[in-house]
């Protein structure tokens, strides 16, 4: 009788462990992205020791310009236009990094567990959320991973007493579709006219082999691409919000976008560097 107790006992326990582990979301739950979405972040690092410090402030745009799912690998890749104002001890002026990140993830059916999962209507909009946070030795860390989000923050602290460090990052604002978020972030400064003024936003630059040019119309236009001689290089027909031109195979120096609308007039000139 004893030992059927037992039995019972540890199925019951086994049952709720299984439970308990199923509300813990997957990789592929936690990074399920469509094209468009789009995620704001601000960073924070510090150091120091022996007498030297430095530091860094970041504020981050990502947003999801491609998406492929490599069904026979079982991988899920990205690529981001990401956008960073970036104020660094080691910069004697802010400045603004803009690039193209390609991101995978495999093992998209591991599951991503914690010390605590919660879907608080105040958080993320009260999207599956795992935490956790510990210690070890002079190292403290602080996660979270939410559906259809990424990481959504996460914290790093090494107190060693001669060498020191700090870095924190926190998701600030999400846009999914026409879910929203948070309080998105607004990049100024040097490079205001690009991201403010203008209505089209020409990236990566310098660039080496795709390049993106984003508008905040969807009206049809034309993309006249002329060499440092006044040559037209290209001529592609832009009908969409983003656009993407291979320009591998151009040579090295400067060019000139010229965006010209459905009269043939042209609206706009941006130069870029092809590396």
């Amino acid at each position: 009788m004893k030992s059927l107790k037992l039995k019972i006992f540890i199925f019951l326990a086994f049952s709720s462990i299984l439970s308990f582990a199923q509300e813990f979301p997957t990789i592929g739950e936690v990074y399920d992205y469509d094209v468009g979405d789009g995620f704001h972040y601000v960073e924070e690092a510090y150091y120091g020791g022996e007498g030297a410090w430095g530091g860094m402030n970041a504020m981050v745009i990502l947003e999801v310009i491609s998406k492929e799912f490599l069904e026979d690998e079982g991988i899920l890749k990205y690529k981001f236009y990401k956008r960073s104002y970036i104020s660094s001890s080691d910069s004697p002026a802010p400045y603004i990094d803009e690039r193209i990140d390609s991101v995978s993830y495999s093992s998209l059916d591991q599951i991503i567990t914690g010390s605590e999962i919660f879907e608080n209507p105040n958080i993320y909009n009260g999207r599956l959320t795992v935490q956790n946070e510990g210690s070890s030795g002079y190292n403290y860390t602080k996660y979270r991973f939410t559906i259809g989000c990424g990481r959504t923050y996460y914290k790093y602290d090494n107190n060693y007493p001669y060498a020191w460090s700090e870095y924190e990052e926190a998701m600030v604002y999400f846009k999914k579709g026409d879910e929203e978020w948070g309080e998105a972030l607004v990049l100024v400064g040097m490079d205001e006219e690009d991201f403010e003024a203008s209505s089209f936003a020409l990236f990566p630059n310098p660039v080496q082999d795709q390049l993106y040019i984003k508008s905040q119309s969807n009206r049809e236009f034309e993309i006249h691409i002329y060499n440092s001689l006044g040559q037209l290089i290209s001529t592609t027909i832009y009908s969409s919000s983003q656009l993407g031109i291979d320009v591998a195979h151009y040579l090295r120096g400067i060019y000139v976008a010229h965006i010209v609308d459905i009269n043939g007039i042209t609206i706009e000139k941006r130069k870029f560097i092809k590396n």
